[in-house]
């Protein structure tokens, strides 16, 4: 084991990588927020692997309530458009992997009437209904696998709960990226814990990896990432 963290030590030396890592906060008013589950757990740990191999590990993180890695550069964001905008400020890079859970909406309040909530305060309890109108965020992923400072390689992860490999694939194919981590998250399965279960597929392939550790699968990824390099390197 001592052998093989010595040869893989910098097996990604120079190779200069942005992970997005953790949730999205999307704010309704000054206390109340959209966001999701996830953990960070499963960005954090690719960060911490990548380190380990020599690669110049740029970590861009939602707000989470786990002990950051140690890699070279970490950044924090709370909103989807904030996350776009450091991923962009830190390009150019060889690779990017989105693990983030992005906030697909941001709501924004209305009253039943149609009139705008002065969104800068507290939205008070009235008799009149409050509805919620969505508003897209940015896809980072897809603005920066069609975009001019596309890294080499472009990574995702694809949360599903249903039809998880078609669901994955079509992901890969519209989004223009070159390896999508999918995992089944339905029932709880994967945020917040220290397992996770996934496909890795490329164009190609369905590599089903058994359920592991989150720090296993991240090796299997590191992997996968300097294979997928190496190949890139012969064009």
């Amino acid at each position: 084991y001592f052998r093989e963290t010595q040869m893989l030590k910098n097996q990604l030396k120079d190779i200069s990588i942005l992970i997005t890592a953790g949730p999205t906060i999307e704010e309704i008013d000054p206390i109340r927020f959209v966001s999701n589950k996830s953990s960070g757990k499963q960005g954090f740990e690719i960060a911490s692997e990548l380190t380990k191999r020599g690669a110049k590990v740029t970590l861009i993180s939602g707000p989470v309530s786990i002990p950051f890695p140690n890699c070279h550069n970490v950044i924090k964001f709370k909103t989807a458009q904030e996350m776009l905008d450091n991923v962009t400020q830190q390009l150019p890079a060889d690779i990017l992997i989105c693990c983030a859970a992005v906030a697909d909406w941001k709501l924004i309040p209305k009253t039943s009437s149609n009139n705008k909530i002065d969104t800068n305060n507290k939205i008070k309890k009235t008799n009149e209904k409050v509805l919620f109108e969505t508003q897209k965020n940015p896809d980072i992923l897809e603005t920066i696998a069609k975009g001019n400072l596309r890294p080499k390689i472009v990574i995702g992860f694809s949360a599903e709960t249903n039809n998880l490999e078609k669901n994955a694939h079509s992901k890969l194919i519209s989004k223009n990226i070159d390896l999508i981590i999918a995992n089944d998250v339905s029932n709880n399965k994967v945020f917040g814990e220290d397992f996770n279960k996934v496909c890795l597929i490329d164009k190609n392939n369905c590599e089903q990896l058994e359920k592991q550790s989150k720090k296993s699968v991240a090796y299997h990824l590191a992997n996968k990432i300097h294979d997928l390099l190496t190949n890139h390197n012969k064009r």
